[in-house]
Parts: structure tokens; sequence; C-alpha cells
């Protein structure tokens, strides 16, 4: 069992009964900032990651980190309800909006999200 103890920013681990494996991959999840996350939600992000660097991120200029940050959480959640992300898209990638896929809006979508501007998650990319 872990219980984490948070101090000025810093992480401490109670630790009971816990091999020495345990400990680490619960360090290196809440370094990571994935401790918050389910499996099926990281796979999506790590998804939407790979599609931004493979596919767009050479039309576009720059980034997966940096479009996401081009907008708060609630201006991408704004652009998705309205269904205006992928006219969005091409206003900040006008190079890349005919090479965007309707089956990759969505983990973009929540990519963005994840890691907008006021957010406090930083993707490792």
């Amino acid at each position: 069992m872990i219980r984490k103890i948070f101090l000025t920013g810093m992480v401490f681990f109670s630790i009971t009964t816990l091999s020495a494996t345990d400990v680490v991959v619960e360090a290196m999840k809440t370094i990571e900032g994935t401790s918050h996350q389910s499996p099926n939600h990281i796979r999506i992000l790590k998804r939407a990651q790979k599609i931004f660097k493979k596919k767009l991120q050479k039309r576009c200029g720059y980034n997966a980190a940096y479009f996401a940050q081009l907008h708060t959480q609630d201006e991408w959640e704004e652009f998705q309800t309205t269904k205006g992300f992928k006219e969005e898209f091409g206003k900040l990638c006008p190079n890349g909006k005919k090479y965007l896929k309707e089956k990759w809006i969505r983990p973009l979508y929540i990519w963005s999200k994840e890691y907008a501007k006021d957010s406090l998650y930083r993707p490792l990319c």
C-alpha cells in the first residue's frame, strides 16, 4: 500500500510492505504525471502524440506540445462540442488540414485538452 503525501510541491511516500520495484514504478508514475490517468487514457495520449509527430509535425512546423498550448482547456472543449476542432486545426496548421483524418480528431482533442496552456501537466516530448 502506498500513501502519497504532498508537501510544498514534492511527493513523499509512506511505504508499507512494498517491493523496491513497486516503489520505483509509483515514483515514476508521479514524476511523469500519469498516476491520475487510466491505462486507456494514457494509450490515447500516446497515440495522439505519435499521430502528430509522424503525420502532422513537419506540415505544421511545431510539435504536439506547442499545438496543445495554443488554447485553454475550456477553449479546446468548446471546439470539440461545436464540431469546430477541424476548423480550428485548419487555422492553426493550414498546411496540415488536408491531411487530418476524422479518426485522429478524438485523440488529438484529448491530447490538446490534457496539455492545454492552463493545464497542470506537461508532456515529455
